[in-house]
């Protein structure tokens, strides 16, 4: 699966992508809600050899998508089927360098659409660190709602965490996108 956004490139992981992925991987700050440690380099390549081979820590099916923009991976989008009958989990990872340029927004826009419009997803969500305000902001930005706030639910590198949990439906993102379409319309 490959999406092209106006700036960015959405494609399967790819081995040349491993340096790029070490650049945000190895970020202390990245890493910090993440369930594994920062990357080294002594196990850089036996974190990415999973990448490649399309499968998820969390050991459900996913699809890993490797950012690209001007020819680089700044990002990981990760599409992690459920349990639940439709729905999918998102998670995404980005190189703290290209923070505050929208990258990640129109990924994940691009990502959503492809998801509700071709895959027939009916609700999108993301399980987020209550700490990691950047993520919840994100989520928010796209327009998904907090739906839980679950306290002390997940021991995590020796501690407690809080969960936030963000979702958004189909009926949702698609009255989203058309009103949005509308405004720029009645402005042109």
């Amino acid at each position: 699966m490959n999406l092209i956004t106006e700036r960015l490139l959405l494609r399967p992981i790819l081995e040349k992508d491993m340096v790029d992925y070490f650049e945000f991987y190895s970020e202390v700050e990245n890493c910090l809600y993440l369930l594994n440690e920062p990357w080294t380099e002594s196990n850089m390549q036996d974190n990415f050899k999973p990448k490649l081979e399309n499968k998820s820590f969390l050991k459900r099916t996913s699809t890993l998508l490797s950012v690209i923009y001007n020819r680089k991976a700044i990002g990981e989008i990760s599409i992690i089927s459920c349990d639940m009958k439709d729905t999918i989990e998102i998670g995404y990872i980005f190189n703290s360098d290209y923070a505050h340029q929208g990258f990640a927004l129109e990924a994940l826009t691009a990502t959503f659409d492809y998801l509700f419009s071709q895959q027939n997803t009916h609700r999108i969500y993301a399980d987020v660190d209550a700490r990691n305000f950047k993520s919840a902001r994100l989520c928010e930005n796209l327009s998904m709602r907090k739906e839980a706030h679950h306290i002390e639910d997940y021991w995590n590198k020796n501690e407690w965490t809080d969960s936030l949990i963000f979702g958004i439906l189909k009926k949702e993102w698609l009255a989203k996108r058309e009103s949005k379409k509308m405004r720029l319309e009645w402005n042109s």
